[in-house]
C-alpha cells in the first residue's frame, strides 16, 4: 500500500473522482446507501501512487480509461517538458464508528477531472446502484441527498474552477 499509519485505529485510504462535463458532475449511489457520493474507492496493494488508485477505480466502476485530470498548480506550469500527472485537489480525514462499534478513520483524496462529451459510461452493476450527471445548481440545493462534506467539496472545487 502507498501509505501506512502506525497507530491503533484502523485507517482507510481512499481516492475519489469529481468528474465534470458541461457544468454537471458524475455522482453515484451504492445499493447500501441512498445518498449520492463521488465515485472511487480504497487504495489496493498494487496501486503505486494515488493517481494509479483513482484511475483504477474509475476504470473498474465505469470502464473509462481516459480522464483529463486537473491540478491546482497545473495552470501555473508553462514548460513543455512538464507533463501534469494530476494530483489531489483536496484531501480530508473523517473519524467514525463502524457497524461493529469500532473506531475508524478514513483519509480521502479527491481528484478533479474532465470527461469529453462522447465518452461512454458503463457502470459496474455490482457496485453502482445508480449513476447520474447532476447539475451543480441541483447538488448545492438544500434538499439534495448527499453528505455535507461532499457538497462542500464540490462547491469549493467548482468555485475554484470558475476562476481559471
Amino acid at each position: 500500500m502507498l501509505i501506512t499509519y502506525a497507530n491503533t485505529m484502523k485507517t482507510e485510504i481512499c481516492t475519489r473522482a469529481l468528474l465534470m462535463n458541461q457544468n454537471s458532475y458524475l455522482l453515484v449511489r451504492h445499493s447500501s446507501d441512498w445518498k449520492w457520493v463521488l465515485p472511487g474507492g480504497h487504495i489496493e496493494k498494487d496501486d503505486i501512487t494515488l493517481i494509479d488508485a483513482v484511475n483504477r477505480e474509475i476504470e473498474e466502476e465505469f470502464w473509462i480509461q481516459t480522464v483529463s485530470w486537473l491540478s491546482p498548480i497545473a495552470s501555473c506550469l508553462k514548460e513543455d517538458a512538464i507533463h501534469n500527472l494530476g494530483c489531489p485537489f483536496i484531501s480530508y480525514e473523517v473519524k467514525y464508528i463502524d457497524r461493529k462499534w469500532r473506531n475508524r478513520k478514513k483519509v480521502e483524496y479527491i481528484f478533479y477531472g474532465l470527461l469529453e462529451d462522447n465518452i461512454q459510461i458503463i457502470p459496474q452493476v455490482e457496485e453502482i446502484f445508480e449513476y447520474k450527471w447532476i447539475p451543480y445548481s441541483e447538488i448545492i440545493s438544500d434538499d439534495f441527498p448527499t453528505f455535507t462534506s461532499i457538497k462542500n467539496i464540490i462547491q469549493a472545487i467548482h468555485t475554484y474552477a470558475e476562476k481559471l
